[in-house]
């Protein structure tokens, strides 16, 4: 990465929302038209993936399960996770599933990345927060099972204790937290910045706007009341522009995700070249707000 400057958006919030019949934005092309075609985004998918998945798969990738890895152990197990989302998007898209399911696994896809990324950053702060997370969601779901069983309602359910090599202290792991820990490692080093802004905008939009809860902008996609007071629910709700580009993104995030892991272990990476001379010519975005990575 070092050396070269390049610029990651995130999807803008007009360019998801403000479409027309035709799946124009109003006022300019959306992410959705600026999005690499299928013949083009496929394949450069099926790249990535293969390049991922050899370069998690080397020896250089092999590392001792001990407090010091743990970090990157974990970071090279969301690379994986991402590459998993990103074959499912991949195929929800040639199937014609609903953009809103899409969405889902988008935003899965972009938590994994926020996690994989504080994680390979973030050091012993970024793992105890990660860590902690999933202690204080252990100790809720205990008290939660005792509760239940003191009211006589749960008799055969077996509450499992973490199984954990070492110690941790229950935390908060929260992603607009984590945005913005990133930025602040990317100011530090020059290498990252912009991931707040992907939060505020891509992420908050996919959670809302585009379906990944049930909002009023999603269960409204499914109601017509232009015939005055009569109410038709439609079996599938009206799509947003946002497929290709949403595949493209996740594309985008996981290669700067795999570059800085790969770099760092001395991982042949050179595959990454044509990708990212591909990815620069077909920018998911309308621009406004961006990852900036060099």
């Amino acid at each position: 990465m070092a050396g070269q400057a390049d610029y990651l958006p995130v999807v803008h919030h007009q360019a998801m929302s403000d479409a027309d019949e035709s799946g124009s934005v109003v006022g300019g092309p959306s992410g959705e038209a600026r999005a690499a075609p299928m013949a083009v985004l496929l394949p450069l998918v099926d790249r990535v993936l293969e390049g991922v998945r050899i370069g998690l798969s080397s020896n250089d990738s092999q590392l001792l399960w001990r407090p010091s890895t743990y970090g990157r152990i974990f970071s090279l197990a969301a690379l994986s996770h991402q590459c998993l989302y990103i074959e499912q998007v991949k195929n929800g898209l040639v199937a014609d599933v609903p953009s809103c399911v899409l969405a889902l696994m988008v935003r899965h896809h972009l938590e994994t990345w926020f996690t994989g990324m504080y994680l390979l950053l973030g050091g012993d702060r970024a793992l105890q927060a990660f860590l902690g997370n999933t202690q204080k969601a252990s100790d809720k779901q205990r008290q939660h099972v005792e509760r239940l069983r003191e009211k006589g309602r749960l008799h055969d359910f077996e509450f499992h204790e973490l199984d954990k090599d070492f110690d941790w202290e229950p935390s908060d792991f929260n992603y607009f937290e984590v945005a913005r820990n990133l930025d602040d490692i990317g100011l530090s080093d020059g290498l990252l910045g912009g991931v707040e802004e992907t939060y505020a905008l891509a992420y908050r939009s996919l959670s809302g706007q585009l379906g990944g809860h049930p909002t009023h902008y999603m269960l409204d996609k499914y109601i017509d009341t232009a015939a005055g007071l009569f109410v038709r629910v439609d079996e599938r709700p009206k799509d947003q522009p946002f497929r290709r580009a949403a595949l493209q993104w996740c594309v985008v995030l996981t290669t700067a995700h795999a570059e800085r892991a790969f770099s760092e272990r001395g991982i042949d990476s050179s595959w990454l070249v044509p990708v990212r001379q591909t990815l620069s010519d077909h920018w998911p975005t309308a621009g406004g707000g961006g990852l900036a990575l060099a």
